[in-house]
């Protein structure tokens, strides 16, 4: 099932976020992260190579190559390549906020960052490793233009997750009050 629309945001607006904007929302029952990805994977460089000629495209000063398979590689991964720091324990909104001040604005070629900290997606459900999200977004030229998740469908959770949100709230912590207007 998919949706072709036009959108209006009125929060999280800024240089790489426009307020309206078209998307394509794309849901499939029994699927996961791996086969919307590839799916994602295939519609970009179908329509690269259809609006440009080819699947490999000059964008200013940079060649983008859609023809490779695009990376996959979870959000840790990324921080520990840039500054030497694992998250064994994640502390979700810094490791959160390290990722898109290092990291976000160097993913030049594709690439699908995967596991987001539970704390900066309340929606989504857990992965494998419970404290980390079964969610990508797709970053192309260090801006993002795709998101999916699993939809977190347990009630119970999701309440919970949006408490430990709104205490961090209390206790002062900015990041924390940020995420919840994004959400």
């Amino acid at each position: 099932v998919y949706e072709i629309g036009h959108m209006f945001r009125n929060e999280g607006m800024d240089a790489s976020h426009n307020p309206e904007f078209t998307s394509i929302e794309i849901y499939e029952a029994f699927s996961d992260l791996k086969h919307i990805g590839s799916l994602t994977e295939k519609l970009i460089r179908t329509v690269a190579k259809e609006i440009t000629g080819s699947p490999i495209i000059q964008y200013q000063d940079k060649i983008i190559d859609f023809k490779k398979p695009f990376r996959w590689v979870s959000m840790n991964d990324l921080i520990k390549e840039k500054t030497g720091v694992d998250f064994k324990n994640t502390v979700g909104y810094v490791m959160n906020e390290l990722y898109e001040e290092l990291c976000q604005n160097e993913l030049i070629q594709p690439t699908f960052v995967y596991s987001y900290p539970i704390e900066v997606s309340p929606l989504t459900k857990k992965g494998k490793d419970p404290r980390f999200t079964e969610r990508f977004e797709l970053f192309v030229n260090g801006k993002e233009i795709g998101n999916a998740y699993t939809e977190l469908n347990d009630p119970i959770d999701q309440r919970e997750r949006f408490l430990a949100q709104l205490k961090a709230k209390e206790l002062g912590d900015p990041l924390a009050d940020r995420l919840i207007k994004t959400n």
